[in-house]
């Protein structure tokens, strides 16, 4: 029976909470406690030390569910399962049938970032809290910036492997002091919005079965016939919206130097498992994560089409319409 553990804060990680632990019970090295606590704790999603903590707990104490939901990546991670693979991962890490890595986690890990602070999180927590911790949403793929305070974030210096041997880390301790950068690209807060919406929605929100709302809401700007009877999408200008708003790097990351024909299709039938590509397009066309994951809510063809936030050259036709209307 464990006679102290720390309460989760808001959006703790729960390799944060774990380090927290560890310092206040004075163990510098984490390797001290593996044989005990099995320290393995994975960083950024669920694992073993859930259940062997709470199990160690009074009962009642924690949720092992809550834990999983409020304080890991995973429901950010598996927001485009189909949700009976959900329900059925979710109860396996509840129950402890599963004890090891998820081999499709394993490679995500791999592409991660250093683990992100807010250098003035640090200071509202340390004043509030007396101490800093790891927020959750900041360790979002592509969250960029602190959506409370409108600066970037910063990375830990240290490597990942180095805080699993070296000691418990928190932010506090490698905050680097040099100056908070609060400049920020047009694209930043519209995505750090829909990234964390898609982390902290309910874990049934997803694919829905037979449509898409994020396809019928592209389909509004960019439809293209194609055979007199296919509808799919203009990807020639649909990529070049996407390189508009976002730069070269990050539309060429997700999408190649040019978009495949088969994307709109693969979008339409949900058949890309990570997030990213839908929040990228969502927080592009402006449409709310509660429409692209609603139920019976197909976008109708005679409503106002969406138009992408952004600063584009006029059409010629555009520019014969604004001095006509100058002329008169």
């Amino acid at each position: 029976m464990l006679q102290y553990f720390p309460t989760p804060y808001p959006d703790e990680l729960w390799y944060s909470v774990m380090c927290r632990y560890h310092v206040r019970s004075g163990n510098g090295n984490l390797l001290k406690a593996k044989n005990r606590y099995q320290f393995q704790t994975q960083i950024f999603f669920p694992d073993s030390s859930i259940l062997k903590v709470v199990s160690d707990l009074p009962e009642g104490l924690y949720n092992v569910r809550d834990i999983i939901l409020n304080h890991t990546l995973l429901p950010y991670f598996v927001r485009m399962y189909p949700l009976d693979r959900k329900k059925q991962m979710l109860n396996e890490l509840c129950t402890g049938t599963v004890w090891s890595d998820n081999p499709e986690w394993a490679v995500i890990a791999r592409t991660m970032p250093k683990l992100r602070y807010c250098p003035d999180c640090i200071k509202a927590d340390q004043k509030r809290y007396g101490e800093s911790y790891w927020h959750r949403e900041h360790q979002i793929p592509y969250m960029s910036i602190c959506r409370k305070h409108g600066c970037r974030l910063k990375e830990n210096s240290c490597k990942l492997r180095q805080e699993y041997t070296e000691g418990p880390i928190l932010p506090e301790f490698i905050a680097d002091g040099t100056r908070t950068e609060y400049f920020t690209q047009p694209y930043e807060k519209p995505l750090a919005d829909m990234l964390y919406s898609y982390l902290t929605l309910p874990i049934d929100a997803g694919p829905t079965q037979g449509y898409s709302n994020l396809f019928y809401g592209l389909e509004q700007e960019y439809q293209h016939i194609r055979n007199s009877r296919v509808i799919t999408l203009d990807t020639h200008k649909l990529y070049t919206d996407l390189k508009n708003y976002y730069g070269e790097k990050i539309t060429r990351g997700f999408f190649g130097k040019s978009m495949p024909q088969y994307v709109p299709m693969k979008l339409r039938n949900w058949e890309f498992t990570t997030p990213e590509r839908y929040a990228l397009l969502a927080a592009m066309i402006g449409q709310a994560p509660e429409i692209t994951f609603g139920e019976n809510q197909r976008i109708s063809h005679e409503t106002e089409p969406i138009r992408v936030r952004e600063i584009r050259f006029p059409t010629m036709r555009q520019k014969a319409a604004l001095m006509k209307a100058v002329n008169i």
